[in-house]
Order: C-alpha cells, then sequence, then structure tokens
C-alpha cells in the first residue's frame, strides 16, 4: 500500500475542515465592546456521549450586557445560554449536547455565535466501531538494521486540526514531542504527527506514541543486523551542491532511489530554512527514479528529501543549496522576542532585514504564529544595508501554557522561533480564607474575607467567587502581579432558614480554592407571639384609639417583623419591630377614630407575621 496516497486523503479532510475554521478567516471574535473565544472543549469524546465547548465573553465597556451564547454544529443550534456580563467583566460558559453515535472516528468544527460574534474549534469524536488512531505507520512489529533512522507517524481524531500534541516516548523514557515548523508543516501536508528515530545498537527497543492521556500505540523495533537497511539516494540530477536559480526561473529535480530488502513507499521533498514540503512523490519495488520541479528563489535554502520504505525506515539527504542570482535577496534573523507572555498579552518579535542582494528592495515582512498570519509591514532596504523591526499581535486566551513556532518571512527569508504563552490560569492565584463573621442569623449577611496571592510569574487578572454550597452567591474581579497580595471581602444575604445550619463556604480562584464551616441560625419554629395587654378605651368618636400588645420571640434568634393594628379589615398602623431570642417586648400602636354619631363596638387585632391577638373595644358616638 501507498502510504502516501492514503495519507493525502485525511490531509485533504483536515484540509476542508481547517477552510471552514474562523481562523481561516470565518471567525469575527471582536465587536466594538464584546469579544468572543472558544477556551477548550473536552475534545476527543467518544460517539453519544456530551461534547461540551467551554466560551468565554468579554465586555471591554461601561455597562453591563446581556448576550445569548449559542453552540451551532453545521446547521443545528444545539445548545444556548443567556450570559449577563457587566462593564469591564469577563463570564464564561459552558454549552455542550450529546454526539451522534457514529461509527466512524470524525473530525468537524463546532462553532460558538451571539450576535455577529463568532469563534470555531476543530473537535473528534471517536467512533463506536474505530479505533483510536486512523493512521499508524510503520507495522507494529519491526526489525532494521543498526545505525537505521525509523519515521513513525499517528493520525487520531484526538489531535485536532494541527496536530502537534504526540509525545513519544523510548522504553518509557520520553523523547519529545511533535512539535515545531517542520512537524506543523508535515501535518498540514501528509495528515500526521511524526517521530524519527535512528537505532545505533542491536537489541529490541518499544516505541509508544501518546496522542492524549490513555490513548497510545507502541511499536516493536528489533535491530538487528540481518533486520531491514535504510533505503538510498543514488543519483541526483543536477549533480548534488549549489543549485543556480534567477528570477522566476524553475529547475527540474531528480534523484534514482533505491531499497533491497522493504521496497520503497515515497520521497517528501523539503525546502529547508522555509520549512516547506515541496513536493511528495510516490514509489514502488526495489528501484525508482522521484521527480519534481522547483520554482522558489529562496536564496541559501536547502533541498532535503526523504526516501522512505514501506516499513518506515528513512533516508534524509541534502542535496542542493539555493543560490539565487540577479535579484534582491531580504535575509531574516529573529533577534528576541518578550515570551513568555500571558494568553491575551502582546508578542513582540524583534527581527534584522539584511539586504543581502545587488538591488533596493521592497518587501513585505510578515509575521506568522502556526499557521495564521498576525501581522505584517512593508520595508525597504538598500544593498548591503540592514533595519531592525517588531511585529507583533494580542495572543489568544488559552487554558494550558502552550508552545509554537512564530516565523517572520519575506519573499526571499524566513525565521523561526518557538515562543511560549503562558495560560490564563498559569499567573496561579492562591487563596486562604482570613475570616468569616458567622455565626448570622438566618437572612442576615454572610462576610468572608479572604487573602489572594499570586505565585506566578504573570500578573493575573481573575473572578474570585464565594460558594455556599453549591451556589455561587457573590464575586469581584482582582489582579494581581507577580508576588503580591490582596484582600477582599465577598458576602451575601443567607437564606431564611427554619433550623441552624452548618455548611461550608468557598472562596475560589481559577487556580486554588480554600473553605471553611460556617453556621447560620435559623429561625427555627419560633414565632412572635402576641398578646394584648390593654387598650385606651372607652375613646369618644374622633379621638386617638391605642393598644398595648406584648410580643414574645419564642425563637433563639433576633426575629425583625412587621406589626399590624387591624380594625374591620384596615391596616390602620404598622410598626417595624426586632425582638431577640428568648426575649420580650411590648408596642403601642393606635389610630385617630372615626366620628360615628351613635356608640360602637367593635373588635381591633394586633398581629404579627406569626401570631394575632384581638380585643373588643367601645367608642362613643357624637349624637
Amino acid at each position: 500500500m501507498h502510504r502516501r496516497r492514503y495519507l493525502i486523503g485525511i490531509g485533504m479532510g483536515i484540509g476542508v475542515l481547517a477552510s471552514a475554521d474562523g481562523r481561516a478567516g470565518t471567525t469575527t471574535r471582536n465587536e466594538t465592546d464584546l469579544s468572543l473565544w472558544v477556551l477548550e472543549t473536552n475534545a476527543p469524546v467518544d460517539a453519544g456521549t456530551v461534547l461540551e465547548v467551554t466560551a468565554r465573553l468579554d465586555n471591554a465597556g461601561s455597562t453591563a450586557v446581556s448576550r445569548d451564547v449559542s453552540l451551532v454544529v453545521g446547521d443545528d443550534r444545539l445548545d444556548t445560554a443567556s450570559v449577563t456580563v457587566d462593564g469591564g467583566e469577563t463570564e464564561t460558559v459552558t454549552l455542550g449536547y450529546e454526539t451522534y453515535p457514529v461509527e466512524r472516528n470524525v473530525r468537524f468544527p463546532v462553532t460558538v455565535e451571539s450576535g455577529a460574534l463568532v469563534d470555531e474549534r476543530t473537535v473528534g469524536v471517536f467512533g463506536t466501531d474505530d479505533s483510536t488512531f486512523d493512521y499508524v505507520s510503520p507495522a507494529d512489529e519491526i526489525s532494521v538494521q543498526p545505525g537505521t533512522t525509523v519515521l513513525f507517524e499517528v493520525d487520531s481524531v484526538a489531535l485536532g486540526e494541527y496536530g502537534g500534541e504526540t509525545s513519544w516516548s523510548l522504553d518509557g523514557d520520553h523523547l519529545g514531542r511533535s512539535f515545531g515548523p517542520w512537524y506543523a508543516e508535515y501535518y498540514a501536508t501528509a495528515g500526521a504527527d511524526y517521530w524519527q528515530h535512528t537505532f545505533e545498537l542491536s537489541g529490541t527497543y518499544e516505541v509508544t506514541a501518546a496522542v492524549a492521556e490513555g490513548y497510545t500505540t507502541n511499536w516493536t523495533v528489533h535491530v538487528d543486523p540481518e533486520g531491514n537497511a535504510a533505503p538510498t539516494v543514488d543519483d541526483a540530477r543536477p549533480s548534488p551542491g549549489t543549485l543556480t536559480l534567477t528570477d522566476d526561473e524553475t529547475a527540474d529535480l531528480e534523484i534514482d532511489v533505491g531499497d533491497s530488502d522493504a521496497g520503497l513507499d515515497r520521497v517528501v521533498w523539503w525546502l529547508g530554512h522555509a520549512d516547506v514540503v515541496l513536493d511528495v512523490t510516490d514509489v514502488d519495488g526495489t528501484t525508482a527514479t522521484a521527480s519534481t520541479t522547483i520554482d522558489s528563489s529562496c536564496h541559501g535554502c536547502p533541498i532535503i528529501a526523504w526516501v522512505i520504505d514501506e516499513e518506515g525506515a528513512v533516508a534524509s539527504e541534502h542535496l542542493w543549496t539555493i543560490d539565487a542570482i540577479g535579484e534582491p535577496t531580504l535575509d531574516v534573523s529573529i533577534l528576541e522576542t518578550n515570551d513568555p507572555v500571558a494568553a491575551g498579552e502582546f508578542l513582540e518579535v524583534t527581527v534584522e532585514l539584511e539586504n543581502a542582494g545587488d538591488t533596493e528592495t521592497t518587501q513585505e515582512v510578515s509575521l506568522t504564529a502556526g499557521d495564521e498570519q498576525v501581522d505584517a509591514t512593508t520595508v525597504t532596504v538598500a544593498v548591503g544595508e540592514t533595519t531592525r523591526l517588531t511585529l507583533g499581535y494580542e495572543t489568544y486566551p488559552v487554558q494550558q501554557d502552550v508552545e509554537f513556532p512564530v516565523t517572520v518571512a519575506t519573499d526571499d527569508d524566513a525565521a523561526h522561533r518557538t515562543v511560549t504563552v503562558l495560560a490564563d490560569a498559569d499567573p496561579s492565584l492562591d487563596v486562604t480564607i482570613l475570616d468569616a463573621n458567622d455565626p448570622v442569623s438566618a437572612g442576615g449577611v454572610l462576610e468572608v474575607t479572604a487573602r489572594v496571592e499570586n505565585t506566578g510569574a504573570v500578573t493575573a487578572t481573575q473572578t474570585v467567587r464565594l460558594v455556599a454550597g453549591d451556589d455561587q452567591v457573590a464575586s469581584e474581579s482582582v489582579s494581581v502581579a507577580p508576588g503580591e497580595t490582596t484582600r477582599l471581602t465577598l458576602g451575601y444575604e443567607t437564606y431564611p432558614v427554619q433550623q441552624d445550619v452548618e455548611f461550608p463556604v468557598t472562596v475560589a480562584t481559577d487556580d486554588d480554592a480554600d473553605d471553611r464551616v460556617v453556621t447560620v441560625y435559623g429561625a427555627g419554629d419560633s414565632t412572635l407571639d402576641v398578646t394584648i395587654l390593654e387598650t385606651n378605651e372607652p375613646v369618644a368618636a374622633g379621638e386617638f384609639l391605642e393598644v398595648t400588645a406584648r410580643l414574645e420571640n419564642t425563637g433563639s434568634v433576633d426575629a425583625t417583623q412587621t406589626v399590624v393594628l387591624v380594625v374591620g379589615d384596615e391596616h390602620v398602623d404598622t410598626l417595624s419591630v426586632t425582638v431577640p431570642g428568648e426575649t420580650a417586648t411590648t408596642v403601642t400602636l393606635g389610630y385617630e377614630t372615626d366620628p360615628v354619631e351613635r356608640d360602637v363596638e367593635f373588635p381591633v387585632t394586633v398581629a404579627s407575621e406569626d401570631d394575632a391577638d384581638e380585643r373588643t373595644v367601645s367608642v362613643s358616638g357624637t349624637g
């Protein structure tokens, strides 16, 4: 089987998904004051289980904004949540849906939308009838001669859209990760993460590739003088060495390759320095001729051929170096970057440009992060002169520390540097509860004071949350510099529980949490019992009638209630009173009686929220 033909199909599928990805041009993450980001997903997930997507809505304005945030897959709006974000604040929301029970592993884009704001992320779902890995090469057990380099390859939905996540080990010892410009380019072209390892000594070895926690594949490699030998490059046309190209000129390249053991599979043509796969040529049998055409004028760039056989043995040959003449040559060197930076902060890359050609040149200089161009400017450099400039961009919010290549490129040259962006969680805001004002009465305000310390390397801006039981009851945004601490007090009005309760309260940042058990005294069955003690009746019509009542709190905590004087169906007087637990107090209420002509008797009632007492009173008429 020609692996290349199989991999091309995978690569095209990934390419289609990438073209739909907002990062390629359809995403609109920012309005004037609002921005929307996909922070993370729980992908890959098993078919039929819930896929969750966490998004962040930032409000850079001064007033609160309420928006619906929706999860969209294809044309289906599968989940929606309403989010309110105060001015200058950030809110996260997790949306999800139960994936379909597909049989095959699939990758597809999911979109989070809010009005005109859109962000996408490509996710993977493991099919019910598929293995974790869509492609593994070579076979799981091979034999090679000492000194042979083997190319190991894997593809899985767990690798997402861009790959670079596979971790490799040899006999349990970590070798590295498929991360960097060549790995990214190979994944974009071939649809697989790879690793090369040269087995120098005879013996038996185990190579392991892990694409996610719990998802691994293994190879057993026997290294023996009788094993498979690496393929060879037997001849090259033109002869290896300097390849002189003028502007707009192309060159036909051809190599004769051989493999007497496993049989040939393919040739991967690389343009070094630019880190680009020029072409992939399928070959088979024990001898073959591979050819390609190059039209690049990348001055000083090497052309490298990987010759790969059916068992993964690979020979890498640096065959030619391009000498671009008769044109300006703007060479690029990266001098420094300001990484590591915190997610969302500005990453700066300082470069030096040198015109090594024989004419003045004006070119665009671009900065690419991963495979996305994030900044560009136009410069003019005279012959033999150098200039410096700084390019940069605001990094994306990430949940985990990430390393990725940045590339600064002109028409003639490119330079690369691996940079680090520290996750939003990386500053590490540690929290310690210092004090609480408990015990408090049910309905009273419970306050918790905490210390927040930034033990990380960058300034951290996070929301500190107060959680009572399972409910978030208060929050406050803080910004803490590295090594600094701040104090804050969060509080909420406790619930009107009837019984004394103890429960945990937690103060939490994105990185840490501390809890304490607090006490709230319940109102229990205690009531404000009412007893009318006396009145000033009889009174003359039109005069003031007074009623004095005793209020007894039969509970153990303070009771605050409104006490009313009722005549007929009318509340003629009200009074708010607070009576401490297990105590009593007296109150007097009253009103101006109506100017009736005849003597009357009628009931008056004094009522609390829990009890009432009634007394019949007399009013003398005016007639």
